[in-house]
C-alpha cells in the first residue's frame, strides 16, 4: 500500500511514469498470468492518497470458492487474520 505499481520510493502515489503492471489481474486471482498493462498514476487517482488506496483495496480478489485452499475472496483474511495460516 506504500508503493503504487511504479513508485521509486514510498508514498510516491502521483508518478506520471508509464510502466508494465499486472496489478489488475488480481481479479482473475489465482491466474495472474495475464498480460501487463502500461499504467500511471491516472490509473490511481493521480496521487490522491485516498483515491490510490480506495483503487489498491478494489483490487483485491473476491469472488467466491477457493482453489488450493486459499480463498478467492482476500477480504475474509481481513476479518479474521488467523484464516490465512
Amino acid at each position: 500500500m506504500h508503493f503504487a505499481p511504479n513508485s521509486t520510493r514510498d508514498y510516491e502515489w502521483g508518478r506520471a511514469v508509464r510502466v508494465p503492471t499486472r496489478c489488475r489481474n488480481w481479479a482473475y486471482f489465482p491466474d495472474l498470468s495475464g498480460e501487463p498493462l502500461m499504467l500511471d498514476c491516472a490509473e490511481w487517482g493521480g496521487g490522491d492518497i485516498r483515491m490510490h488506496h480506495l483503487w489498491w483495496l478494489g483490487l483485491f480478489p473476491r469472488i467466491t470458492g477457493q482453489r488450493g485452499g486459499i480463498a478467492q475472496n482476500w477480504w475474509q483474511y481481513f476479518v479474521d487474520p488467523n484464516l490465512a495460516a
